[in-house]
Protein backbone atom coordinates (compact mmCIF):
# COMPACT_ATOMS: atom_id res chain seq x y z
CA UNK A 1 0.00 0.00 0.00
CA UNK A 2 0.94 3.88 -0.55
CA UNK A 3 1.81 4.61 2.82
CA UNK A 4 3.60 1.62 3.68
CA UNK A 5 6.01 2.70 1.01
CA UNK A 6 6.38 6.02 1.82
CA UNK A 7 7.08 5.29 5.85
CA UNK A 8 9.18 2.48 4.64
CA UNK A 9 11.02 5.34 2.16
CA UNK A 10 11.04 7.94 5.69
CA UNK A 11 12.73 5.06 7.48
CA UNK A 12 15.23 3.99 5.10
CA UNK A 13 16.34 7.59 5.02
CA UNK A 14 16.28 8.11 8.28
CA UNK A 15 18.73 5.48 8.80
CA UNK A 16 21.24 5.99 6.18
CA UNK A 17 21.65 9.49 7.32
CA UNK A 18 24.99 9.62 9.20
CA UNK A 19 25.49 9.90 13.14
CA UNK A 20 26.91 12.91 14.50
CA UNK A 21 29.89 12.78 16.39
CA UNK A 22 29.38 13.62 19.89
CA UNK A 23 30.93 17.05 21.07
CA UNK A 24 34.02 16.89 22.84
CA UNK A 25 35.03 19.48 25.30
CA UNK A 26 37.48 21.91 23.32
CA UNK A 27 39.27 24.89 24.31
CA UNK A 28 39.10 28.31 23.01
CA UNK A 29 39.05 28.24 19.34
CA UNK A 30 40.95 30.74 17.45
CA UNK A 31 42.56 32.04 14.09
CA UNK A 32 45.54 30.12 14.27
CA UNK A 33 48.47 30.22 11.99
CA UNK A 34 47.22 29.00 8.53
CA UNK A 35 49.68 25.59 9.04
CA UNK A 36 48.64 21.83 8.09
CA UNK A 37 49.75 19.35 10.55
CA UNK A 38 47.94 16.07 10.71
CA UNK A 39 45.73 15.08 13.93
CA UNK A 40 46.05 18.39 15.39
CA UNK A 41 42.22 19.18 14.98
CA UNK A 42 40.97 16.10 15.98
CA UNK A 43 37.70 16.85 18.51
CA UNK A 44 39.40 16.75 22.42
CA UNK A 45 42.26 18.93 22.11
CA UNK A 46 42.82 22.10 23.94
CA UNK A 47 44.26 25.18 22.60
CA UNK A 48 45.56 28.51 24.16
CA UNK A 49 47.16 31.49 22.25
CA UNK A 50 48.69 34.55 22.34
CA UNK A 51 49.79 37.77 20.24
CA UNK A 52 52.90 40.09 20.31
CA UNK A 53 53.51 42.61 17.80
CA UNK A 54 54.74 40.44 15.32
CA UNK A 55 54.07 36.86 15.91
CA UNK A 56 51.14 35.20 16.73
CA UNK A 57 51.99 31.78 18.63
CA UNK A 58 49.27 28.88 19.34
CA UNK A 59 49.61 26.23 21.89
CA UNK A 60 47.62 22.95 20.88
CA UNK A 61 47.88 19.84 23.67
CA UNK A 62 45.34 17.05 25.38
CA UNK A 63 43.86 17.51 28.30
CA UNK A 64 45.71 16.74 31.11
CA UNK A 65 45.82 15.93 35.25
CA UNK A 66 48.42 17.39 37.62
CA UNK A 67 51.08 15.30 37.67
CA UNK A 68 51.42 14.47 34.18
CA UNK A 69 53.68 15.24 31.63
CA UNK A 70 52.02 17.04 28.85
CA UNK A 71 52.98 17.46 25.24
CA UNK A 72 52.97 20.88 23.84
CA UNK A 73 52.41 21.64 19.81
CA UNK A 74 53.46 24.78 19.51
CA UNK A 75 52.87 26.66 16.00
CA UNK A 76 54.33 30.44 15.13
CA UNK A 77 53.09 32.51 12.01
CA UNK A 78 53.55 35.81 11.01
CA UNK A 79 51.02 38.03 12.83
CA UNK A 80 50.75 40.58 9.51
CA UNK A 81 50.34 37.61 6.71
CA UNK A 82 49.30 34.63 9.11
CA UNK A 83 52.15 33.17 7.11
CA UNK A 84 54.14 30.16 9.20
CA UNK A 85 57.30 30.95 10.71
CA UNK A 86 59.71 27.80 10.89
CA UNK A 87 63.98 27.84 12.25
CA UNK A 88 62.91 30.90 15.09
CA UNK A 89 63.95 30.52 18.33
CA UNK A 90 61.50 29.91 20.92
CA UNK A 91 61.35 29.78 25.04
CA UNK A 92 58.72 29.53 26.70
CA UNK A 93 58.56 30.26 30.38
CA UNK A 94 56.07 28.69 32.21
CA UNK A 95 54.82 30.41 35.66
CA UNK A 96 52.58 29.43 37.77
CA UNK A 97 52.28 28.45 41.53
CA UNK A 98 56.24 27.52 42.42
CA UNK A 99 56.98 27.42 39.19
CA UNK A 100 59.33 29.10 36.85
CA UNK A 101 60.49 26.82 34.27
CA UNK A 102 61.76 27.73 30.94
CA UNK A 103 61.16 25.23 28.09
CA UNK A 104 62.40 25.59 24.60
CA UNK A 105 60.46 23.73 21.33
CA UNK A 106 62.23 22.04 18.98
CA UNK A 107 61.04 22.48 15.00
CA UNK A 108 59.08 19.56 14.21
CA UNK A 109 60.84 17.76 10.62
CA UNK A 110 58.93 18.52 7.26
CA UNK A 111 56.37 20.88 8.95
CA UNK A 112 56.32 24.87 8.69
CA UNK A 113 56.50 26.52 11.52
CA UNK A 114 55.51 23.63 13.88
CA UNK A 115 57.18 23.29 17.02
CA UNK A 116 57.43 20.07 20.50
CA UNK A 117 57.99 20.64 23.49
CA UNK A 118 57.05 19.01 26.87
CA UNK A 119 56.28 20.05 30.35
CA UNK A 120 55.51 18.27 33.33
CA UNK A 121 52.59 19.91 35.52
CA UNK A 122 52.16 18.99 38.97
CA UNK A 123 49.41 21.47 40.60
CA UNK A 124 45.79 21.78 39.60
CA UNK A 125 46.30 25.80 38.65
CA UNK A 126 45.77 27.78 35.80
CA UNK A 127 49.56 28.73 34.20
CA UNK A 128 50.89 30.91 31.77
CA UNK A 129 53.88 31.26 29.23
CA UNK A 130 55.74 34.13 28.92
CA UNK A 131 56.68 34.03 25.28
CA UNK A 132 60.38 34.82 23.53
CA UNK A 133 60.58 34.58 20.07
CA UNK A 134 63.67 36.07 17.79
CA UNK A 135 64.69 35.09 13.93
CA UNK A 136 67.64 36.67 12.27
CA UNK A 137 65.55 40.45 12.06
CA UNK A 138 63.23 40.37 14.72
CA UNK A 139 62.11 39.82 18.07
CA UNK A 140 59.09 39.78 19.97
CA UNK A 141 58.15 38.93 23.57
CA UNK A 142 54.04 38.55 24.69
CA UNK A 143 52.62 36.31 26.99
CA UNK A 144 50.18 32.97 26.43
CA UNK A 145 47.35 32.82 29.21
CA UNK A 146 44.82 30.03 30.28
CA UNK A 147 46.99 26.67 30.29
CA UNK A 148 45.16 24.52 32.99
CA UNK A 149 43.66 21.33 33.34
CA UNK A 150 39.98 21.29 32.40
CA UNK A 151 37.70 20.93 34.97
CA UNK A 152 36.48 17.29 35.23
CA UNK A 153 32.50 18.42 35.43
CA UNK A 154 33.01 19.76 32.24
CA UNK A 155 33.75 16.24 30.60
CA UNK A 156 31.02 14.41 33.18
CA UNK A 157 28.75 16.76 31.57
CA UNK A 158 30.00 16.20 28.02
CA UNK A 159 29.77 12.42 28.50
CA UNK A 160 26.38 12.43 30.00
CA UNK A 161 24.24 14.77 27.11
CA UNK A 162 26.61 14.73 24.65
CA UNK A 163 24.28 12.02 22.44
CA UNK A 164 24.08 10.89 18.67
CA UNK A 165 21.57 9.69 16.15
CA UNK A 166 23.59 6.78 15.35
CA UNK A 167 22.42 6.39 19.35
CA UNK A 168 18.89 5.82 18.97
CA UNK A 169 18.86 4.65 15.17
CA UNK A 170 17.89 0.95 15.85
CA UNK A 171 15.52 1.98 18.63
CA UNK A 172 14.42 4.24 15.94
CA UNK A 173 14.34 1.97 13.19
CA UNK A 174 12.46 -1.01 15.13
CA UNK A 175 9.65 1.43 15.75
CA UNK A 176 9.40 2.31 12.28
CA UNK A 177 8.77 -1.00 11.37
CA UNK A 178 5.89 -2.01 13.97
CA UNK A 179 4.46 0.89 12.84
CA UNK A 180 4.85 0.08 9.38
CA UNK A 181 3.50 -4.03 10.38
CA UNK A 182 0.48 -1.95 11.92
CA UNK A 183 -0.39 -0.04 9.13
CA UNK A 184 0.12 -2.62 6.65
CA UNK A 185 -1.76 -4.81 9.07
CA UNK A 186 -4.87 -2.14 9.43
CA UNK A 187 -4.95 -1.57 5.47
CA UNK A 188 -4.89 -5.25 4.62
CA UNK A 189 -7.67 -5.92 7.11
CA UNK A 190 -9.72 -3.13 5.67
CA UNK A 191 -9.18 -4.58 2.43
CA UNK A 192 -10.73 -7.63 3.01
CA UNK A 193 -13.49 -6.27 5.02
CA UNK A 194 -14.15 -4.87 1.78
CA UNK A 195 -13.85 -7.43 -0.64
CA UNK A 196 -15.86 -9.81 1.53
CA UNK A 197 -19.10 -6.61 1.55
CA UNK A 198 -18.32 -7.15 -2.33
CA UNK A 199 -18.15 -10.84 -2.11
CA UNK A 200 -21.33 -10.78 -0.23
CA UNK A 201 -22.92 -8.42 -2.31
CA UNK A 202 -22.26 -10.43 -5.43
CA UNK A 203 -23.14 -13.67 -4.08
CA UNK A 204 -26.40 -11.99 -2.55
CA UNK A 205 -27.07 -10.32 -6.60
CA UNK A 206 -26.70 -13.98 -8.27
CA UNK A 207 -28.81 -15.16 -5.41
CA UNK A 208 -31.89 -13.08 -6.60
CA UNK A 209 -31.49 -13.70 -10.22
CA UNK A 210 -32.07 -17.40 -9.27
CA UNK A 211 -35.01 -16.54 -7.73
Amino acid sequence: PPLSVSLLAALGILFFIPPQLAGAHEGEEHAGPAIASSGLNDSGRLSVSGIGETFDLTIIYLPFEPGETVELNVFLADLETNRPVSEAEITLTLTGPDTDEAITPVPVPDSAGEYRAEVLISVDAEYSFLVEVSTEDRFDLFSVDGFAPPPPEEFVQSDETSFSLGDYQIFIVIAGFIIVGLAAYSLGARERKTRAKKIEKTESAETGEST
